[in-house]
């Protein structure tokens, strides 16, 4: 682990001690006194101390978010942009290769004397495909989290869909599944 790495994690525990504290600021600010005592008055010098603690996760949070969106954006703006000027590339979907694994996980649910264990199906899904583009092979490889049955008929009905790949470098592409109705 390198330094930036141990700094970081070391600043988010610290980020954490202070909204942690700041809460409780707050909370006294606002008349919290603990469960005997009555709930009081409201000391606009604490609620305005809490408020300043919490201002630095609150930051956080939106430039994380930012930063997200950002990302996402670009990632669209990449595919549109492989799909309008990269070249086509005909997959059939009967030639790739379906790994799946499908499972249940019993969560535990509720709490209190209300708990109770529900199991819930957990399936994992990878689809490995491989083509030849110019002579080179390309492997794909994308995961999924649908029913294998559902995936299957979705695949089989379909037959053949389009990867989109960039003819300066054709590890850079993008595989068309949008039939697949990932919500």
């Amino acid at each position: 682990m390198n330094l930036k790495n141990i700094l970081a994690q070391i600043g988010s525990y610290v980020l954490i001690g202070i909204s942690v504290l700041g809460v409780i600021v707050l909370y006294a600010g606002f008349g919290g006194r603990g469960k005997s005592n009555d709930f009081g008055g409201v000391n606009y010098y604490f609620v305005a101390v809490g408020v300043a603690l919490l201002l630095p996760m609150l930051i956080y949070i939106l430039k994380t978010k930012f930063e997200l969106d950002q990302w996402n954006n670009n990632k669209r703006r990449q595919i549109n942009k492989l799909i309008k000027h990269g070249d086509q590339l005909t997959v059939n979907l009967d030639e790739l290769e379906v790994q799946t694994n499908s499972y249940l996980k019993e969560i535990e649910v509720g709490s209190g004397y209300n708990t109770r264990m529900e199991r819930i199906p957990v399936n994992h899904n990878v689809l490995l495909i491989s083509a030849v583009y110019r002579g080179q092979p390309i492997n794909y490889k994308v995961n999924i989290d649908m029913d294998p049955t559902k995936l299957k008929m979705y695949l089989a009905l379909k037959k053949e869909t389009v990867m989109y790949v960039d003819p300066k470098d054709p590890n850079n592409n993008h595989l068309d599944l949008s039939f697949l109705e990932l919500n």
